[in-house]
């Protein structure tokens, strides 16, 4: 399973949660982070897994104000720390593979 962490300016708005397939990964609408982000499986519908990121699995940003939809560029590693201006938020983003039991 993949999982998120997000930090805005060096805050904590979310961690550890699990990355599905065309599932917000906000996962509440109270949380401080404006748009949708989530991953879309180009090939079907599995949930994405470290080796198909930034091919197979595509990370998606969709704007609050519901302009166009952008591909986050991501590497097919399974741990990665991206850092990324979104809608004028300084995101601090990791994504982490880790097994289920």
């Amino acid at each position: 399973m993949i999982y998120c962490d997000l930090s805005i300016d060096s805050t904590v708005v979310w961690a550890g949660v699990r990355c599905l397939d065309r599932v917000d990964i906000k996962s509440q609408p109270y949380i401080p982070f404006l748009g949708s982000l989530f991953f879309i499986d180009t090939h079907g519908d599995t949930d994405p897994e470290w080796q198909g990121l930034g091919g197979r699995y595509a990370l998606t940003y969709t704007p609050p104000d519901g302009s166009a939809s952008l591909e986050v560029p991501m590497q097919p590693e399974p741990s990665q720390t991206l850092n990324i201006v979104l809608y004028g938020q300084n995101c601090t983003f990791a994504f982490y593979f880790r097994e289920t039991l």
